[in-house]
């Protein structure tokens, strides 16, 4: 008998002593890298946390200027010269950075292109990890919602009534990244998730895609959601009726 609870001790010890180095090795790693490797997909350092920071830089934008940012900026004759992103910066945590680009020039110009070629923090989706280059640039894996911010107009926070709980503003990019100057980083939610690279879209092509709404909150929409809902969710002012068990989880 006395030997059986010895054994049984023995093994106890053994299962805590393992349990206690699997809970340190977690532990190093997280304090080590900076990232919660349960939280990476869903929770604080995932998607979601990046297109909450963009999106309140939106709001931000919104609340000091009236209008949320063109999709892109043209000069007098119409050439482009930078996307909605730049844009952001001063609302971000690059105060540094914003004064040193010349908004008079395109983005991509001789003077300009050093400073795009600075990888910023937001605008990459941890899904991938490390940077992201195309075509010599630093690139984002995000996007806005071409019927909200995209082309040269400003949409006003009150134009949205449809409600900004059940309008899309950014989302994650399926493929085909665009440089964060670039002028033209926008896609429309109508075409479908993960159905085409230039589309919106899980990297991973997990059938589900994390979106940004208006209202700063973040919903994982799945790639099967119906077409409708997935309209009426695109379009800022199209009158549709919704309610919020036709569309994404709430993530907190």
């Amino acid at each position: 008998m006395r030997h059986s609870l010895f054994l049984v001790a023995m093994i106890v010890a053994i299962f805590a002593i393992g349990t206690a180095t699997i809970g340190c090795a977690y532990d190093v790693y997280w304090l080590s890298t900076g990232t919660d490797p349960l939280l990476t997909y869903y929770g604080v350092s995932g998607p979601g946390n990046k297109l909450k920071q963009i999106t309140l830089a939106a709001l931000n934008h919104e609340s000091a200027k009236q209008r949320f940012p063109a999709g892109c900026v043209v000069d007098g004759t119409g050439q482009l010269l930078h996307g909605w992103m730049v844009q952001l910066l001063p609302y971000l945590e690059q105060a540094d950075l914003y004064p040193k680009i010349d908004l008079r020039q395109a983005w991509n110009s001789e003077a300009n292109s050093p400073h795009f070629r600075q990888s910023i923090y937001e605008f990459i989706n941890p899904k991938y990890g490390g940077e992201l280059v195309a075509n010599g640039y630093a690139a984002t894996n995000f996007s806005s919602n071409v019927h909200v911010i995209g082309g040269e107009r400003s949409m006003k926070y009150g134009d949205i009534t449809d409600g900004t709980s059940k309008t899309l503003l950014f989302g994650e990019a399926g493929g085909d990244f665009q440089e964060w100057g670039s002028p033209t980083n926008w896609r429309d939610p109508i075409q479908g998730l993960n159905r085409f690279p230039s589309g919106f879209g899980s990297p991973q092509h997990d059938r589900s895609t994390c979106f940004a709404f208006a209202d700063n909150s973040i919903r994982y929409l799945s790639e099967t959601i119906d077409p409708q809902v997935l309209r009426a969710l695109a379009t800022p002012n199209g009158g549709e009726q919704l309610s919020e068990s036709e569309y994404g989880e709430l993530l907190p």
